[in-house]
């Protein structure tokens, strides 16, 4: 029994000793062996350094506190030493690894980091640690000066305190006349050069708030024939309007569409006035950068036309001009925003039961009226129209300009975001395309790809002063490509002759006919499909330029009889019934064609602007 015990003891005993053995084993191969091998190239590196300035005596330190540095990379592209290798593994050593030559006392000491995975030598390769006075970022305003917050402390592992003024502080990339971002440099080094260089940042930023309150009154507000308050954002020009306490108002230089933005017989409340409706839904879909630009939930403080001190406040994310914008704009009866001959205007109105609702009315320019005083004093609300609307918006009062002085040809710039795709689809709303020799606008990105545009310019039948008969033989308005003498034939066998065919694809074209009374309700719907189209109501850019007098055709309309479903665009108001049908048969008109881009088309050249478009392959 105690053979057994004692037997049983010795093997247990053996095991231990295997175990013990294993793990010896393990621990000199893997642990030890590599920090006997890295200890004799650690050697090696310090001897070849010496052989290395013993040769290069002129590379040594002149004076006591001077230190030379020869990296490993340098001996290994002079064949001073083969390659070091991690122990273990075939990867080399880190070629950034040194060896320091310091004069003291007028003798050489030498200091050896080498860095080989994870081993590493213990001399001190680390800079202090620099803590500064002040944040990391320091924001200022355009042409604000820039003082100097300096160094709370410098501190080193080795040689413990530094004194700042060992720190060499750099600020000559500073300048505050330029938005912009600039670095300033803190650097130190402690005994044996190890390096330190912290950055603080410098943001120069250009406020447009700046910028309103430089050129207009104690008001905020751009007054009167002003030509310094333009804007480019989203494909769009822009003026602006005024600063407030929450936000700055931009509204559209010219008008975004043409829509039907009145009603007969009804007050409509905020919600049930399609304009608002379009520019809060599809006009703000047509934006880019929304939610880093635009803000929401802004309001809008809408007056009455006769009495400026009756108003109500309303809220929405995309407004128009209110009665209120209008009038404290004017001075001696003018406005930069009279440039549009028509558009509309909200305001109030004193209902049958004596509260007020929001209703829209129009504002025709008043040197066309020859009066000098508010214009809306002498309007009458205008029934079963259409007119041109311009979108306003709000943006943060903090707002930053990153190009621009302000000028219609140098107008300020709201984002620093630049779109670099060569693909036509891929960009925006608004933006210009050279194609055909033609100046095109982006529409939008249909479902499928395809890029949607609409001539920029006028087209005429047979030269600059011939303009285009819209009814055709039948006296039938119907956008119908196959028949002669129609619109839709012209467009789609004889115009279409001037552009590049192949790259054009087949789309669809509203023509359809809507109620004059309710709110932009169809009677019926109808769409063509053909290569070329015509602008319609309430699609982006369906306007009329500020310089024409000639009426413009529009694919789709109402009318009080549910027959004409087109219309005319003369001087800003889209004209219907039938008694103007039979009117405007005999006048020539505007086209204003509408072509889909195959999804494939490319980009050559160009920044999308008008005096710049894209041209495309």
């Amino acid at each position: 029994m105690k053979l057994k015990v004692k037997y049983q003891t010795l093997v247990k005993l053996g095991i231990i000793f295997i175990i013990l053995g294993i793990g010896s084993f393990l621990f000199f191969q893997f642990y030890l062996k590599g920090k006997l091998v890295f200890s004799k190239m650690e050697k090696e590196l310090l001897e070849v350094a010496h052989d290395y300035y013993l040769e290069n005596a002129s590379d040594l330190p002149k004076n006591n506190g001077d230190v030379s540095t020869v990296l490993l990379d340098t001996l290994y592209k002079n064949n001073w030493i083969d390659a070091l290798y991690v122990p273990g593994k075939k990867e080399v050593c880190d070629t950034s690894s040194w060896v320091k030559v310091i004069k003291e006392d007028d003798e050489y000491k030498y200091y050896t980091y080498l860095s080989c995975g994870k081993y590493e030598s213990k001399t001190d390769h680390v800079g202090p640690t620099i803590e500064l006075n002040g944040d990391s970022t320091i924001v200022l305003d355009l042409n604000a000066s820039y003082q100097e917050l300096g160094i709370k402390s410098v501190i080193d592992d080795t040689d413990k305190t530094i004194t700042n003024d060992k720190v060499v502080i750099d600020t000559s990339k500073v300048d505050t006349s330029k938005a912009g971002s600039y670095p300033v440099t803190y650097t130190v080094e402690d005994k044996l050069k190890n390096k330190t260089v912290v950055t603080r940042t410098v943001q120069v930023n250009h406020y447009l708030r700046q910028e309103i309150i430089a050129k207009t009154d104690e008001t905020n507000t751009f007054k009167g024939n002003v030509d310094n308050n333009y804007v480019w954002y989203a494909g769009f020009l822009w003026r602006i309007m005024y600063l407030t306490d929450d936000d700055i108002r931009l509204v559209t230089d010219e008008a975004a569409s043409t829509l039907k933005v009145s009603f007969q017989g009804k007050n409509y409340n905020v919600d049930e006035i399609y304009m608002l409706e379009w520019l809060n839904n599809y006009f703000k879909n047509h934006l880019n950068d929304v939610e880093n630009i635009i803000k929401t939930g802004n309001k809008w403080k809408v007056n009455q036309i006769k009495d400026d001190s009756q108003s109500e406040e309303i809220t929405m994310d995309i407004g128009s001009i209110t009665i209120h914008d209008y009038n404290q704009s004017l001075v001696d009866g003018n406005t930069y925003l009279n440039q549009i001959d028509s558009y509309a205007l909200l305001s109030l109105r004193q209902a049958y039961e004596d509260y007020m609702k929001l209703v829209v009315r129009i504002s025709m320019r008043l040197d066309r009226l020859d009066i000098n005083s508010k214009a809306f004093e002498l309007q009458e609300e205008i029934e079963d129209i259409a007119v041109h609307v311009r979108p306003v918006i709000a943006i943060d009062k903090n707002s930053l300009i990153y190009g621009g002085d302000g000028t219609k040809s140098n107008p300020y710039v709201l984002t620093n975001k630049i779109n670099e795709s060569k693909i036509l689809n891929e960009h925006h709303t608004g933006e210009y395309v050279e194609f055909s020799n033609l100046l095109w606008r982006i529409v939008h990105i249909n479902e499928n790809g395809t890029t949607r545009l609409v001539l920029n310019q006028d087209i005429f039948e047979n030269g600059a002063t011939q303009l285009i008969h819209v009814f055709d033989s039948n006296d039938e308005v119907v956008f119908n490509t196959e028949k002669q003498g129609n619109l839709g034939y012209f467009l789609n066998h004889e115009f279409i002759g001037r552009l590049n065919e192949d790259k054009i694809d087949f789309g669809k074209f509203d023509v359809s006919n809507y109620d004059y009374v309710l709110n932009n309700e169809r009677l019926q719907s109808d769409y063509v499909e053909a290569k070329v189209g015509n602008i319609a109501l309430g699609e982006m850019f369906s306007v009329q330029p500020s310089y024409m007098l000639n009426p413009v055709w529009v694919a789709n309309g109402y009318n009080w009889h549910k027959r004409v479903n087109a219309g005319f665009i003369l001087n800003g108001i889209v004209k219907y019934s039938e008694a103007n049908r039979y009117h405007y048969q005999y006048y020539q008109t505007v086209v204003r064609p509408v072509i889909n881009l195959k999804s494939d088309v490319e980009i050559i050249s160009g920044n999308g602007t008008v005096n710049d478009p894209y041209r495309v392959k």
